[in-house]
């Protein structure tokens, strides 16, 4: 990415209906991460959009703070976990400058790492590294493929060797 979108561009899109990550449920990565215990201790999830993945956790018993800066995503996250019964917890807050946030045991990352520029990804992951215990764990999935929606960095398959 060139240059890091601005804020109000997820405002408009949470306020104006469905972005299309929002699948009304955790990326079944997520979920898998959950299942096989990836997730311990003070969670974070950062960029937590509609919430999806704070509301999983949260349900599956797990101290987590949903965070994200756009204002009208933290507010249909907190609609979300009232309709849902959940007693997730949210705040908003400028993942590039999360001073006051953590400490956390872990910190899940769903596709906000690929939306910032080169330098704004830099200053993130040093804003991770304050925010994560030693030995916490950090699971970031940045999702991009060439032919799909083109918004971030967009990755041919072709070119991944495991």
């Amino acid at each position: 990415m060139d240059v890091t979108p601005p804020l109000s561009r997820f405002d408009r899109g949470y306020r104006d209906g469905d972005p299309p990550w929002v699948i009304e449920g955790p990326q079944p990565a997520v979920a898998r991460l959950a299942a096989d215990g990836a997730f311990t201790g003070a969670v974070l999830d950062a960029g937590c959009g509609v919430g999806e993945h704070t509301i999983h956790l949260t349900r599956l018993g797990h101290d987590v703070l949903g965070a994200d800066g756009s204002r009208a995503a933290v507010a249909r996250a907190r609609g979300g976990a009232t309709a849902a019964g959940v007693d997730a917890r949210f705040t908003v807050a400028d993942m590039l400058d999360p001073a006051g946030l953590g400490p956390f045991d872990t910190v899940l990352d769903s596709a906000l790492f690929h939306l910032f520029d080169a330098g704004d990804q830099a200053r993130y992951a040093r804003a991770l590294a304050g925010l994560v215990r030693p030995g916490g764990s950090v699971h970031l999935l940045a999702p991009a493929v060439t032919g799909g929606p083109e918004f971030g960095p967009v990755i041919d398959p072709g070119l991944h060797t495991p």
